[in-house]
């Protein structure tokens, strides 16, 4: 069984509660939500990335399918 430690700390959050090394200094609540945070953070951040990437190459294809579009159109206009 695991001893408790010999000076306990407050949690680094300052939330009033007792810190833990195991937990980087914080309580496990707040732990849990850093956690938490920090997960949703690198989602939302890969999610921006991909949707504003590929935003971008959609579009471009996008004006260039146009592009083709009008040519055709104005081959075919000049030819009748």
């Amino acid at each position: 069984m695991e001893q408790p430690e010999s000076n306990p700390t407050f949690c680094t959050n300052n939330c009033g509660f007792y810190g833990s090394s195991q937990f980087e200094g914080m309580c496990s609540k707040c732990y849990r939500d850093h956690v938490s945070r920090s997960y949703n953070a690198g989602r939302t951040n890969s999610f921006n990335s991909y949707y504003s990437s590929s935003n971008t190459s959609v579009t471009s294809q996008n004006h260039h399918q146009d592009e083709a579009i009008e040519d055709n159109a104005t081959s075919s206009i000049e030819n009748d």
